[in-house]
């Protein structure tokens, strides 16, 4: 699912919207996250080879080690970085951003304090329409609005 036009998408939005854009947010980060970590470790699992080999090699000059805790380090924050901006560009993406103090709803617990009560986690802003427990309640405190 995709939501190609999100920078001027009107909030407050339905309850299965918000369920729909936060699986769509968990399937891209997930895919991402997990290509990153084979990617991660098989790098990782690469050097563990390359540097018994230089271990065992007499020939080969020291500063070919320092070039592959380099190499080994820039992979490595490198890595980071790419998963950060991976979930900057998935929250804009899908507009997981509290429209009232632009929080990204994306953490594990605003996303489920979004869904629960219609309302942002942070700041108390409106998030959800129709939602039950986002009505404000009536004169006989019956926050649903219904008669006993």
């Amino acid at each position: 699912m995709s939501f190609p036009d999100q920078s001027k998408a009107d909030w407050p939005i339905s309850l299965t919207e918000l369920i729909a854009r936060r699986d769509v947010y968990s399937r891209r980060i997930g895919r991402v996250g997990g290509t990153s970590m084979v990617l991660l470790f098989s790098f990782l699992f690469g050097n563990f080879f390359l540097i018994r080999w230089l271990e065992r090699d007499e020939k080969m000059p020291n500063w070919l080690a320092a070039v592959g805790v380099v190499v080994l380090f820039s992979y490595l924050f490198g890595n980071m970085f790419f998963l950060l901006w991976n979930h900057k560009k998935a929250t804009k993406s899908c507009n997981l951003q509290c429209p009232h103090c632009a929080k990204p709803l994306t953490d594990k617990i605003l996303i489920p304090v979004a869904i629960a009560t219609g309302r942002c986690g942070n700041c108390g802003g409106l998030l959800i329409i129709d939602h039950p427990n986002s009505q404000e309640p009536d004169n006989s405190g019956n926050r649903l609005g219904r008669a006993e």
